[in-house]
């Protein structure tokens, strides 16, 4: 068996983890739509009541995620919470995607630590959406969106 030196035992721990890197980024599509949570990590959707028939839908996406995709599972979202309310329209009260810039250390796994090889910047589209569920019995003011039309038209293509 043949000793490796110093530098050409750390060019091979670099080329496995370009590998590794690589081989990870190729299996990362863009966000879709999913609950965030335990199974997606910190992408995906969540919503929470903010007040009397009023809901904040946060997406989060992955950096292959466009902001109008973020933005139309927001609004695809926004429709089935509207439908499992019973509720027909709702409105947007505000709206707003963005950029985040998160930093991380890329670091490599051996028994019982990390080692930190590098650092990453990531850069998540993040959007936000307050909504209000209108109630069914009075006719849905300008701007409502029926719930059933987002349901049909996004869908198809986010789900």
């Amino acid at each position: 068996m043949t000793r490796r030196g110093p530098a050409e035992a750390k060019g091979v721990v670099v080329r496995c983890i370009s590998v590794l890197l690589l081989l990870m980024a190729a299996g990362c599509g863009p966000t879709g739509y999913t609950k965030a949570g335990f199974f997606a990590g910190a992408y995906g959707y969540s919503d929470k009541s903010v007040g009397a028939d009023e809901y904040a839908v946060t997406v989060t996406g992955n950096e292959s995620t466009s902001r109008e995709r973020v933005a139309n599972i927001a609004l695809l979202r926004a429709a089935h919470l509207a439908a499992d309310q019973g509720r027909t329209h709702f409105v947007i009260i505000t709206k707003s995607t963005q950029q985040l810039e998160r930093y991380g250390v890329v670091s490599l796994p051996i028994p019982g630590a990390f080692i930190p090889v590098g650092e990453t910047q990531m850069h998540e589209p993040h959007a936000v959406l307050i909504i209000r569920l209108l109630p069914n019995d009075q006719a849905p003011p300008a701007g409502a969106i029926k719930a059933a039309d987002v349901i049909a038209e996004l869908g198809p293509r986010l789900e």
